[in-house]
């Protein structure tokens, strides 16, 4: 199930300035909260809701392939356009819009794209459809994100791309078939191909840290990379490994299929810790900068458990249950999205909108729980803003 989601949060890269320690109470964190909206998007909506008190703003009818921030404005991707935009919902001041197709007279498919900005350029991959030959060419484009002017264009004709990264002046791309993926390393001023290693394995994330590029299959492996594809480790489970993963300090941190979240040291790929939640499902992962979190779901769904491990020893810290806001059997999808010190949880029901519960993780308090006009949320996005030109950092 949580294969099909995109998982592509418009957040910013850049860090919130709040900190995370025990000592801070609510009274700090709440007028951060009072200023804040998050926009929300499913497969064809997009609702803007009131973080303080969980009412919705606005709804409009559109489809977010994917986001991302930039400086103080959002870079949102729809099935026909580029926008760059002032709001988090992409309904304000527009800074720019682009339409590539029409600037190529050609058909453009951007329902697998991927964005990915270093300094003042964005790369976004889609497919280009030539009619006329017929063709169908795999595209990597390079964006000026100050005017949205296109600076290059590199096209394939045979392997579509399915991930992209960046590590120092390098593109890192899984492409190809699914079940049988390259890893290729390219130039990132012109998009040619300077390495390829043929995996051959499927690919569900690539994470940039310092010095490497992690790749985590659809196998029981991750894999550790230079930018010249060089393998600096390989670290195997008994399950496959599709779910999250972040770098924390010295470590890779990632929770696998086969229940268990796992700690590897960075450099050398051995493992220091795990720490197993048997008959769980690990519904969401993610690091608050000082602590590891995870959110697993009973099997029979009917609550969730908000764990708090020791990221040097993944001892679990502490632990607080919390109850599904409607029947197991009416349940389509579940959405766990984090951001500082906050849990928003969208349940989707069959046949009707979506309950969204928002949570201090941190206090363990349901700060409060709305209905919102949203369906078919196993495609979600959301965009969070708190304040003027504050984006809450997540681990998405």
């Amino acid at each position: 199930m949580k294969t099909r989601i995109l998982l592509l949060l418009c957040i910013s890269l850049v860090h919130f300035s709040c900190n995370n320690d025990d000592d801070r109470t609510q009274e700090t964190i709440e007028p951060e909260i009072i200023q804040g909206t998050a926009s929300i998007a499913s497969f064809t909506t997009i609702a803007t809701i009131n973080l303080e008190t969980g009412t919705t703003i606005t709804t409009q009818n559109d489809q977010l392939i994917a986001s991302l921030t930039y400086e103080d404005s959002f870079i949102g991707l729809f099935t026909d356009r580029l926008v760059r935009s002032t709001t988090t919902d992409l309904a304000g001041d527009q800074i720019w819009e682009v339409s590539p197709g029409i600037e190529t007279g050609l058909d453009l498919n951007f329902n697998n794209s991927r964005l990915v900005i270093q300094g003042n350029i964005l790369y976004l991959t889609f497919r280009t459809i030539d009619s006329s030959i017929p063709a169908t060419f795999y595209t990597i484009m390079a964006i000026n994100v100050v005017n949205g002017d296109t600076i290059w264009t590199e096209n394939q004709l045979d392997n579509e791309f399915k991930h992209i990264a960046i590590l120092n002046d390098n593109l890192i791309t899984a492409e190809g078939p699914s079940n049988n993926t390259s890893i290729v390393s390219r130039n990132i001023s012109d998009g040619s191909i300077l390495h390829t290693w043929n995996l051959g394995e499927r690919v569900s994330h690539l994470i940039t840290g310092t010095n490497e590029v992690i790749v985590m299959s659809w196998s029981n492996a991750v894999y550790s990379i230079q930018e010249d594809l060089t393998l600096n480790w390989t670290f195997s489970t008994s399950g496959a490994n599709v779910q999250r993963g972040t770098i924390v300090g010295n470590q890779f941190l990632f929770h696998s299929r086969d229940q268990n979240i796992y700690a590897v040291n960075l450099q050398t790929g051995d493992l220091n810790w795990s720490q197993a939640f048997p008959d769980l499902f690990i519904q969401q992962f993610f690091n608050n900068g000082t602590n590891i979190w995870s959110v697993t779901q009973d099997f029979d769904g009917s609550t969730f458990n908000i764990n708090e491990l020791d990221a040097s020893t993944g001892a679990i810290a502490s632990s607080f249950n919390i109850p599904l806001p409607i029947a197991v059997d009416d349940i389509d999808e579940v959405e766990v999205l984090p951001f500082d010190n906050y849990l928003l949880i969208l349940t989707g029901r069959s046949g009707g909108n979506s309950i969204t519960d928002f949570y201090n993780y941190r206090t363990q308090e349901m700060i409060w729980q709305s209905e919102v006009d949203l369906t078919n949320i196993f495609s979600i996005k959301a965009n969070i803003l708190l304040g003027d030109n504050r984006y809450a950092p997540t681990a998405f």
